[in-house]
């Protein structure tokens, strides 16, 4: 009897587990048929999106088409191709505005005119370097500059 018992247990162990195997597989098909209906809506839907670009080979030939099949003037021509050019065209968002690039530059013009003046005052002209920053310093300079006395 002690032969019998551990048998019928193994046994359910091995149903239990086959049919937790077989729930799992079953789940496993129905996630990737799932998938894939997704993954084939996007496509199409990313084809419908792709499909609105065109190479530029491309619409060449849809404008010459368009050009030869209608006769305008040349000048309509030219502005018919910028008002499409315009309507193509992104919008550029800049990371770094132009507005901070010009005070950027501005700062680093004044930051490179007082490095400029501690250099040349301190090394070439063998003063202190803080004797540059003076104001008193810089009245000399001036007065020499227009020999006013």
């Amino acid at each position: 009897m002690s032969n019998s018992q551990p048998e019928v247990k193994t046994e359910e162990r091995k149903t239990r587990r086959s049919k937790a195997w077989n729930k799992l597989v079953d789940n496993l098909k129905k996630l990737t048929t799932e998938l894939k209906k997704k993954i084939s809506k996007n496509k199409k839907r990313l084809k419908g999106i792709s499909s609105g670009k065109t190479t530029r080979s491309r619409q060449k030939a849809m404008q010459k088409e368009e050009l030869s099949s209608e006769t305008t003037t040349r000048k309509q021509q030219k502005a018919k191709r910028k008002a499409e050019k315009k309507q193509n065209k992104k919008p550029r968002r800049r990371a770094f505005p132009i507005w901070l690039r010009i005070i950027v530059v501005i700062l680093l013009c004044a930051i490179a005119l007082v490095i400029g003046a501690i250099v040349g005052y301190a090394i070439i002209g063998s003063g202190k370097p803080s004797d540059a920053l003076d104001m008193d310093t810089w009245r000399h300079i001036i007065e020499i500059v227009t020999k006013t006395e």
